[in-house]
């Protein structure tokens, strides 16, 4: 969060936080791509939504919210979070 704030007002911050979101995708897009080996659900919402939903799940940000600012215990953070994976690419 301080990078992105910080990304405003430098070019040198903004190039990390680029770098950042970028890396994070091609995370997503690796898991994507290896669920897609070893077999997807019916119903699968496609190669190009999945990485979206994973790379939207993964933002930093959302860990933030709800267990720094919502005082959420860590484990039921994860166990939601698994849960909100699990459904927006698992299910049909």
């Amino acid at each position: 969060e301080v990078v992105r704030r910080a990304a405003d007002a430098s070019p040198e911050i903004a190039e990390l936080w680029d770098r950042s979101q970028h890396n994070r995708r091609a995370g997503s897009r690796m898991v994507v791509d290896q669920l897609e080996v070893v077999g997807v659900p019916a119903g699968w919402p496609g190669h190009g939504k999945a990485v979206d939903a994973l790379w939207f799940f993964n933002d930093p940000s959302h860990y933030d919210a709800l267990v720094r600012q919502c005082g959420w215990p860590e484990r039921e953070f994860t166990e939601w979070l698994a849960q909100r994976m699990s459904d927006a690419l698992l299910r049909p």
